[in-house]
Parts: structure tokens; sequence; C-alpha cells
């Protein structure tokens, strides 16, 4: 039996969109093993794939020591870094395929041209680039929704059943990224749209981020009761963070890793981008909006403001949010009509 390892990303945006590839693997290889490299943070997303094995990184010399353990016929690189090319070399990994990029070529046995007509590709088609090399034989059924674990699912359950009895609509905002805080619609706007929302939507609003996002969770939800404004910045593992977005009704957030998970979730979702580029990381998924600034200075692709401004994400008032939000309904949301520019 072959074994097939794959370096996941080690963004969270950019492992949801690299998961059709990891599924186009396993179909292209239906009797092979199958394995993951990937973060501590990830692993409960993996538990619900088609894999056979989950190997943590705990350190480079440890994810080393693993792979030659399991002596792998071939491994994909889904990282574009130097060390990740060198741990499958030293991992006696047999036949690496990957980009090549940061001078790694030498460790690669096939390594696709990154040319510019592959670069203008979303990073999803990217990814299965490295597989297929003829896009056009990609089903969609590699894009299915993704899968939430049942016992996070029941917890997420319980959670909404004790803090929302009125079963009121729940609507989440993401209002981090983890890349930095050039991607960050302004902590402002959102305290504005959760007011709106709870007043005249007669919503819910389920704030989401990291501990990092701890202080701007307390400003946004300024002035609504609990019940109105539910706080669960820092207070989930992946597995959890996956149920209660799949309880939302609508997802609200920044370019970062949790609306791609609304999106593979198929929950309808509006994304916010500034700094960055819908054309190559827009949420995958059928109801995804995204929100697209027309500032001059956009996208400039830094983690922070070099002009101290934000003039992105200023540019992308509330009222351009609701008017998106409001008029959202099932002829709206085509998969077709990805792509919302301000």
């Amino acid at each position: 039996m072959e074994k097939i390892i794959v370096y996941m990303p080690n963004w969270l945006g950019d492992v949801i969109m690299a998961l059709p590839a990891l599924r186009q693997i396993r179909k292209n290889n239906p009797q092979s093993h199958i394995t993951v490299l990937t973060k501590s943070i990830y692993k409960d997303i993996y538990l619900t794939e088609d894999v056979d094995n989950i190997i943590e990184i705990v350190s480079f010399g440890n994810a080393v020591k693993e792979i030659r353990k399991l002596k792998f016929d071939q491994g994909f690189l889904f990282t574009n870094s130097f060390s990740s090319a060198l741990i499958f070399f030293l991992g006696n990994v047999k036949n690496i395929i990957g980009y090549a990029k940061e001078g790694r070529s030498i460790f690669l046995s096939c390594h696709p041209k990154l040319s510019s007509k592959i670069l203008s590709l979303h990073q999803s088609e990217q990814f299965l680039n490295l597989v297929n090399n003829n896009l056009e034989k990609i089903n969609d059924d590699i894009f299915r929704v993704l899968s939430v674990n049942k016992f996070a699912q029941k917890k997420a359950d319980d959670f909404i059943e004790k803090n929302n009895p009125g079963s009121k609509k729940i609507i989440g905002f993401g209002i981090g990224a983890k890349f930095g805080s050039a991607k960050e619609w302004l902590p402002l706007y959102y305290r504005e749209l959760a007011h709106e929302l709870v007043k005249n939507y007669n919503a819910v609003i389920i704030l989401f981020g990291t501990l990092k996002e701890t202080d701007s969770a307390r400003y946004i939800s300024q002035g609504l009761n609990h019940n109105d404004c539910i706080n669960l910045a820092g207070k989930t593992n992946i597995a959890d963070l996956i149920a209660h977005i799949n309880n939302c009704s609508m997802f609200i957030g920044n370019d970062s890793g949790l609306v791609h998970i609304a999106g593979a979730l198929n929950k309808r979702t509006i994304a916010i981008f500034g700094s960055t580029s819908a054309k190559k990381t827009a949420p995958l998924g059928k109801n995804v909006k995204v929100i697209s600034s027309c500032a001059e200075c956009a996208p400039c692709f830094k983690r922070v403001c070099s002009l101290g401004t934000m003039e992105c994400m200023k540019e992308i008032t509330v009222e351009k949010v609701l008017d998106v939000l409001w008029h959202t309904d099932d002829v709206l949301w085509h998969t077709d009509d990805v792509l919302w520019h301000t």
C-alpha cells in the first residue's frame, strides 16, 4: 500500500482552502494510506476528513523522526517554506511535490512552475494544481460542506439553548485576524453593526476571535446585555469554534480563518476585505459575499497599516455592510456572484 503524507498549511484560512486538494488526493488514491502533518491546534479539522493518520508538529526534530518511522512513498507540500521541504527530505519521503520557493527545489522531486497564470489563481486552485495539473477535471464534490464533530455540535447546541432562550437569529462576528491588524474592520463599526442588528433584526450576536481580541470584544459588546451579545473570543478550540459557527444564521467577519470556516459550512457569509485581495483568498462556499474596499491604497497586503489611517477599512462603512445584509435573499446568494465591490 502506497503511503502519502501531506504537509498542511500553517494558517487556518489556508487550511480550509487546502481541504479540497486534500480530498482530491484521496480521490486520486482511494487505496493509499494518507497522513496529514499539521499544527496541533488544527488537528480536530482532520478528524472529520478521510485521512488515516495525523502527525502533530511538536518540533522540527520530532516531525522528522515521526515521518521516518512510516517510510512515505510520496509527500505533498501545501506550505512554501524551506523548512517544510527539509523536514520531508530528512524524513526520507521518496517523492516530494511542492512549489519551488525559498530555494528548496533541491529537495523536490516534482515542482510545478509558479507561472503568472498559476499565481493568478485562487489559493484553493493553487493547492489543487499541485495535485491535478488539469483543473478542468476537478469535480465539485471535493468542495463539499465542512464536517462538524458531533460531540462539539451537541455542546454548542446546549450552549445556545441555555443562552438564546428566545430562539433569535444568531449572527456571528469574526472580529480578529491573526495575520495582522490591517485586515481588521474597525471595532467601532462592529459595535455599531451589533447594536443595529440586535435592535432591528431581532438578532443575537456571537463574537468570535482569539484572546488577542478580548479587549475589542468587550468594547463591541458595550451597551448590550449578555444574551444579546455573547463573547466567545478566546474561549473555544477549533472543534467547538466550527460547531458554534455552524449554529449561526449568518456570519460577518474580516478576511480570516473564521470567515473561511463559515463559508465552508455554507453559512450566509459576508467577508470584509480591505488590505487583502478577494480574488485570491475569498472564502469558498455557495453563500459567500465579499465586500472589497475601493480605497486607493488597497490592497497593500501589509500586516499593519503603513499610513496609520486604516483608510481601506474606514471606507467600508456600516451602511455598506447593512446594504448587503438587508438585500440578501435566495436570489442574491449565488456561487457565480461571489465578489461584491463597494
